[in-house]
């Protein structure tokens, strides 16, 4: 089976671009959704073609969960994800403070994100402070896509699956179980984004 690839701009400025004739609420919701369907993508490509898995697959925070308890995100995206999701939620159910990524939560939120520290920490001081908050806010989705693009998103048969899940058993990367349960109980007990 062939494999896919999300398939991105090849210039952060042209992912950018998508975005630019939105409002700031709307970008800040569409493209962590964009993201939110990717990891699904992802995700489902390692499991066994069943109905059961679109309740585990349930809520953005129990995919990431799961996505990071498989061994398929490391800790700062997983840690990423969740605030894009919460920046995501702000805008989304919180119209009358969150019109703008200016504001607070989200300012702070995109500022603590590992990708903007490592920005700031690479770029002179004042190119760093020209550099806008939706700016950060989308490169930092633009990166963590290409980062599960990585992973693999093709989809694949049930033995493909099987054989995937034996070669992870075998190899020294577990897969944490708590993160695992902790998913599946988000999932059971309706709570997460």
């Amino acid at each position: 089976m062939a494999r896919s690839r999300v398939k991105l701009p090849e210039k952060e400025t042209e992912f950018i671009e998508l975005f630019r004739a939105e409002t700031d609420r709307a970008a800040g919701v569409l493209a962590v959704s964009y993201l939110e369907a990717k990891l699904d993508q992802t995700l489902r490509t390692w499991f066994l073609d069943c109905s059961e898995m679109n309740r585990v697959l349930g809520s953005f925070s129990a995919k990431v969960d799961l996505a990071f308890g498989m061994g398929l995100l490391k800790k700062h995206h997983a840690a990423d994800l969740r605030s894009l999701g919460e920046i995501r939620n702000r805008f989304a159910h919180h119209v009358l403070e969150s019109n703008s990524f200016d504001v607070k939560p989200i300012r702070d939120l995109i500022l603590d994100l590992s990708l903007t520290k490592f920005w700031k920490g690479k770029l002179p001081k004042d190119e760093f402070e020209k550099t806008s908050l939706r700016g950060l806010y989308l490169m930092a989705v633009r990166f963590i896509l290409l980062a599960l693009d990585d992973v693999r998103l093709a989809r694949r048969t049930d033995e493909q699956v099987r054989e995937d899940v034996h070669r992870i058993r075998e190899s020294r990367k577990p897969i944490d179980p708590l993160m695992v349960i902790g998913a599946l109980r988000r999932i059971a007990g309706g709570k997460g984004s």
